[in-house]
């Protein structure tokens, strides 16, 4: 080849590796960037809407919410600001990609942290979280301060607290729960808002209970679709079966 061409083929591939080297320090940059974030709330705009895939821009960089972690009664548009937790940061062939969800319990805690500043500081310790995104959460806590109460606390004054949570959360139901270390009070309690009479081991090797409700705490007990009493159980860790109370036992 002419000396001209291969100098021309030469400058052309210098490029390509600077450009890739620009390309790599541009992804590491943004890697470095979110990775400390993993957990942090971003907010951010909707830029555009794919397949399978919602794409905000957060700080002049896009970010991915996939639909099956935004809420499921929510609707989403083009220009919309999104409150999500960051949830992941992959290496990809074609770059970073920055995951981010509504749906996971790491956004309800972040939201509980941002409304709620006993738990912020501390005070109050979230023990766990369990979700049916868009309907119902529960979220167990303990308090590690005899004066205050981490129930009352969580949920404000009329409510307040919890209600702007659960606004964002499209009105997503959140329980608040009083932890206990006592497995039957923590049952009990998991399963508010139903009153619960008595509850019964069944069998620990099977983590197996029954609950034991009145009549009219019945529905409450065991939620629409069955979501109380899943979420309930799942948040306790034992399988909770719901019986109605014998009025002539």
């Amino acid at each position: 080849l002419p000396a001209d061409t291969l100098g021309r083929i030469a400058a052309q591939a210098a490029k390509q590796v600077i450009f890739q080297k620009v390309r790599d320090a541009e992804q590491e940059k943004i890697i470095n960037e979110f990775s400390p974030r993993i957990g942090e709330i971003v907010t951010g705009v909707v830029r555009r809407i794919e397949e399978g895939v919602i794409v905000l821009e957060v700080n002049r960089t896009e970010v991915a919410l996939p639909l099956r972690e935004k809420l499921p009664n929510e609707e989403i548009r083009r220009g919309d600001l999104i409150k999500a937790v960051i949830a992941q940061v992959l290496r990809g062939y074609q770059g970073p990609q920055i995951l981010v969800s509504r749906s996971s319990p790491r956004f309800l805690a972040r939201l509980l942290e941002t409304e709620i500043p006993e738990i912020a500081n501390g005070t109050i310790e979230i023990k766990d979280i369990v979700r049916q995104a868009g309907e119902r959460a529960k979220v167990a806590v303990a308090s590690h301060e005899r004066d205050i109460d981490p129930v009352g606390a969580c949920i404000g004054v009329r409510g307040n607290r919890i209600l702007a949570i659960s606004k964002e959360l499209q009105g997503e139901k959140v329980d608040i729960i009083a932890w206990s270390p006592d497995l039957v009070a923590y049952a009990k309690a998991a399963l508010s808002p139903a009153k619960v009479d008595s509850l019964q081991l069944v069998s620990r090797t099977e983590k197996a209970m029954l609950a034991v409700v009145p009549e009219d705490q019945l529905p409450l007990a065991i939620g629409k679709k069955g979501i109380n009493v899943k979420l309930a159980s799942r948040l306790v860790g034992w399988k909770i079966s719901i019986k109605q109370e014998d009025p002539h036992e």
